[in-house]
């Protein structure tokens, strides 16, 4: 694709690849939530919640070696994107070579450090002695994970930059397929945790191998080996990295601190109380991080080609989808947490339905700004988010710490969307407008009034489907949900801003409507010559 071709686009073309790109992306995220959803009340149930708090436990903690990334995937995606775009095409296999000769080296490393670290940690935690030989398995398998998963990480990398979502959708429905029939088989030969730990590492080994066949068929000439490989690319690489690296880590803190205060100040059974509470809250965060995804690519290509104003449009529609696509799924959390956790997990869990609501306004505004990041990345302008990210991790550790003994874990909860609003709204926010050139009106007329009316019309809506319904069950909320679901869709398209996606839900009805003329077609011939 030329430049001249993307200025020639009508204004909407960036959002509908966008909304495309999103599609794919997330048809294997969804297939990935779907097995969470089925299999957690099983695997709770079977080994209880000591058990399964010690296994999110050992897993947050081992989780910050994926921080060995040293954010050259960002890197990656970016540079993978810009050269396909630009005239630099034949120095990608030099880029892959060189990021594969660090991933395997720190795999290596990781390796090391799993090994020492899996006889102290429990020790170190002070666990109870008979469960300390659990979690030092856990230890050697999530550790190992982390360890194969960073090299792993290469493969989707160059996906992303290709813009190949529709492969990493496919390839994220098989992942979630083998390691739902994996958990099925530890739980049918008795296994525990460790079994579940053993399956995600199997997972995470397989899926690189169909990874690379697609790369060479998506990508024919891309060669990947170590040949290549060269130190002046190693250095382009960590001077664009090492800041997405220490972002990652703030963010880590941010995501993972609070298992760990829970796990040191309160009983380890109450990781798994927390643990389920912000799964059920990330739900939105989950599904919308597809459609998040789509941008560093597209953005990168846009900024190779010096298309300012496509970027600006890049960072108003983004973050308007986003908004528009988490915003349904607050509303019903907030409004039904409680029910939720009952039909999921049971009864005793439903005292949780605070943490829930807490955690998803919080992800809401995270996720608000996850576009301006993406587009501050592709300009190679999130340099200055260090501070910012910084500043958050060490407000929200300083707020859960404080706010834990008095309230528990909705004190948890509190200090992360305290922490998050203040570092988001105050600081992301403006700087991001600031170097992209939007206007706080364009923000408004954009992002704000498009998503905040529909999603006020719903909650509205399903208030009074719930005050008067009260629903108990599965069926009871789903009917509590379609209309108020509807009225937001359709307040939302009514907007003049939602244009890209009122096109693209024409042409889905539109296609639809083919297919299906096609198959009666072909079934009436079918009958008459029968």
């Amino acid at each position: 694709m030329t430049a001249g071709r993307i200025s020639e686009q009508a204004p909407s073309a960036v959002t509908l690849r966008v909304l495309r790109n999103t599609a794919a992306s997330l048809c294997g995220k969804i297939a990935w939530l779907v097995s969470g959803l089925v299999l957690t009340p099983l695997m709770l149930a079977h080994v209880g919640p000591i058990d399964y708090g010690l296994w999110v436990l050992i897993g947050s903690i081992v989780a910050y070696g994926s921080l060995l990334d040293l954010g050259i995937a960002g890197a990656v995606i970016k540079y993978v994107a810009e050269y396909r775009a630009g005239e630099k095409w034949n120095e990608s296999p030099r880029l892959i070579a060189s990021a594969l000769r660090l991933y395997c080296t720190i795999g290596f490393a990781a390796i090391l450090m799993t090994a020492l670290a899996a006889p102290v940690l429990p020790r170190i935690l002070e666990l109870s002695p008979d469960v300390r030989s659990t979690a030092m398995w856990l230890t050697l398998f999530t550790g190992a994970n982390i360890a194969i998963s960073i090299p792993s990480s290469l493969a989707f990398s160059i996906l992303r930059g290709l813009q190949r979502f529709d492969l990493l959708g496919l390839l994220n429905a098989a992942g979630a397929g083998v390691y739902a029939l994996g958990v099925i088989a530890a739980l049918l030969c008795g296994g525990g945790v460790v079994q579940f730990a053993a399956v995600t590492l199997l997972v995470t080994a397989l899926l690189p191998l169909p990874a690379l066949w697609l790369i060479r068929r998506a990508a024919p000439g891309l060669r990947i080996g170590w040949r290549g490989a060269d130190l002046r690319t190693a250095r382009q690489l960590a001077s664009f990295s090492w800041t997405l690296l220490i972002i990652d880590v703030t963010g880590r803190v941010q995501t993972k601190s609070d298992d760990v205060v829970i796990g040191t100040l309160m009983p380890v059974s109450a990781v798994t109380h927390y643990s389920l509470a912000r799964r059920v809250g990330e739900v939105g965060q989950i599904i919308t991080d597809q459609f998040v995804k789509v941008l560093v690519p597209l953005a990168s290509e846009l900024n190779a080609y010096g298309e300012m104003e496509r970027l600006r449009t890049v960072y108003i529609a983004g973050t308007r989808l986003a908004v528009a696509i988490f915003l349904p799924i607050a509303v019903v959390l907030s409004m039904f947490a409680g029910p939720v956790l009952t039909m999921w997990v049971g009864r005793p869990y439903e005292t949780d339905a605070v943490v829930v609501v807490l955690l998803t306004i919080a992800g809401l505004i995270d996720m608000s700004q996850w576009p301006a990041g993406s587009v501050l990345q592709a300009m190679a302008r999130h340099h200055r988010l260090l501070r910012t990210s910084v500043l958050a991790a060490a407000l929200k550790v300083a707020l859960s710490l404080l706010l834990v003994k008095p309230l528990g874990l909705a004190g948890v909860a509190l200090g992360t969307l305290v922490s998050t609003a203040l570092v988001c709204l105050g600081l992301v926010m403006p700087y991001a407008m600031r170097n992209t050139g939007v206007s706080f009106r364009r923000v408004v007329a954009g992002v704000i009034l498009p998503t905040a009316l529909p999603g006020c019309l719903m909650a509205g809506i399903l208030w009074l489907l719930r005050e008067f319904m009260q629903p108990s069950s599965i069926l009871s909320v789903v009917i509590c949900v379609i209309p108020a679901a509807l009225a937001y869709a359709a307040a939302y398209l009514a907007n003049s801003a939602a244009c890209a996606e009122r096109n693209l839900l024409l042409n889905l009805i539109g296609v639809g409507k083919r297919f299906a003329a096609q198959r009666f077609t072909a079934f009436t011939e079918t009958s008459s010559g029968k």
